[in-house]
């Protein structure tokens, strides 16, 4: 039997951080509950679960949703 000495293969790039609960509810300034909250309701990136206590979000995820709530530049109403 041969066993091959890279048996997983992962795509190339960048390597995808992961953000703790504090850090994202620090950079978006909401607190935890708002997290789960706007989750659960559809309205913000699904967590990750990274060990049996503890989540996480991908970086990309959360700045890409910040991103799609930036109000276009002129769009607001005075």
């Amino acid at each position: 039997m041969v066993i091959s000495e890279n048996p997983l293969t992962f795509p190339e790039g960048p390597a995808v951080k992961i953000l703790s609960r504090r850090e994202v509810s620090r950079i978006i300034g909401a607190g935890v509950v708002s997290l789960w909250r706007w989750e659960r309701a559809g309205h913000f990136p699904a967590r990750i679960q990274i060990g049996p206590r503890r989540v996480g979000w991908r970086q990309d995820e959360i700045e890409a949703w910040i991103a799609s709530r930036k109000p276009a530049a002129g769009g607001g109403e005075r």
